[in-house]
């Protein structure tokens, strides 16, 4: 409902428990807990909480549901640490899927080692990383990596030189937006800022800030606000 303040709290409140549940639900439960950690801008709280969801998930024996753990630990290490925190639990959720038929998580992986890319510059990578994901999101019809996978592929097409990058970029905000992906939508508005930025359109990125912030602040997400007032 876009009340992470309340859900953070919760969650706080519900992993006190955490011991009583069976490992498939004790994991689940902190990674909920950990993205909201996230969220609510406690990235080394949630680095902690999903390197325990991982260490439990590598005992179950399920790579994909090990995948998707290893995803949420990269995206708080981030944040946390930078890039060489964050590439190897992202390499090594990509290798554990390896082989194994078309999922959400391959979808949602691709489009995570596309944002790493981006974030680090090397936008070539981060366009054939994000074409894999929309490839396997497509055809899935998994919305949230789509959406993700094309904010990622249209800032790094700008970035190349290709102007028409921007309307993908538009569109995977849009999407975002409509489906209430919270956290991807923040990537949107702060990739669009940039983009505007970089080749002089200043009003637009003074309006996109703007608009980006209100949203944020809507959604109570604290670390929409910290990263969109730290660009």
């Amino acid at each position: 409902l876009g009340s992470h303040r309340e859900a953070l709290e919760s969650y706080r409140q519900l992993y006190r428990f955490i011991e009583w549940l069976p490992p498939p639900e004790r994991a689940a439960l902190a990674l909920e807990y950990a993205y909201e950690l996230q969220l609510g801008s406690r990235q080394a709280e949630a680095v902690t909480v999903a390197r325990e969801a991982v260490a439990v998930l590598s005992d179950v024996g399920d790579p994909l549901a090990l995948s998707d753990a290893l995803l949420v630990l990269s995206r708080a290490a981030y944040w946390h640490g930078g890039q060489s925190e964050a590439m190897p639990p992202a390499h090594r959720a990509v290798e554990m899927i390896d082989g194994l038929a078309p999922a959400p998580v391959h979808a949602m992986a691709y489009a995570h080692m596309a944002r790493l890319h981006l974030l680090a510059n090397r936008n070539a990578d981060a366009r054939r990383w994000a074409d894999r994901a929309l490839d396997v999101a497509e055809r899935i019809d998994h919305l949230p990596a789509e959406a993700g996978a094309r904010i990622s592929r249209g800032a790094a097409r700008m970035n190349l030189g290709e102007a028409s990058g921007s309307q993908e970029l538009q569109r995977g905000l849009a999407t975002a937006r409509e489906h209430g992906f919270h956290e991807t939508a923040i990537r949107g508005f702060f990739q669009q800022i940039v983009e505007d930025a970089r080749r002089g359109g200043l009003d637009r990125a003074q309006r996109t800030l703007d608009e980006g912030l209100r949203y944020a602040r809507q959604h109570q997400i604290t670390y929409g606000v910290f990263r969109l007032t730290g660009l």
